[in-house]
């Protein structure tokens, strides 16, 4: 793990040597504006030109992250977050053992044509599921 950005409420890190998987990783008490700063933070990461692609990103919501911050309207916040996607990573995958999340960005992306945003975005329960997922899908890419 190489921990590239660490605030209360979040750490942003590379999972492996190669850095080909970069995991955010969420804690109760975030923000809109804490999850704006460290979403940014990471796709910049994803969007530096000397990276070889393809990248995997793991969004992980942690015990008590997943209940959506107070304050803001959660449909147009979410759009703001989707509307930051920088299309380098291979794909994306959110780990949370609850699938508000998952129900929500479907219906933002359908509210406000972001489709294509979330075409790519897989939900899971467990971060090892992130993980075989990921090294399923190496593994399909080698073969092909």
């Amino acid at each position: 793990m190489i921990v590239l950005q660490e605030t209360e409420h979040y750490k942003i890190y590379w999972y492996d040597d190669n850095k080909d998987i970069i995991v955010g990783e969420v804690y109760a008490g975030w923000t809109w504006d804490s999850a704006n700063k460290g979403l940014a933070f990471l796709n910049d990461r994803l969007a530096e030109p000397s990276k070889e692609y393809p990248t995997y990103a793991i969004l992980h919501l942690t015990t008590g992250a997943q209940l959506m911050p107070r304050g803001h309207s959660t449909l147009l916040s979410l759009r703001e977050l989707l509307n930051q996607d920088p299309g380098h990573e291979e794909f994306t995958i959110y780990v949370t053992e609850v699938n508000v999340l998952n129900t929500l960005m479907k219906l933002v992306s359908r509210l406000y044509g972001l489709t294509d945003k979330v075409a790519h975005h897989y939900f899971v329960s467990k971060f090892d599921d992130a993980i075989t997922i990921i090294h399923e899908h190496k593994t399909q890419k080698q073969e092909s």
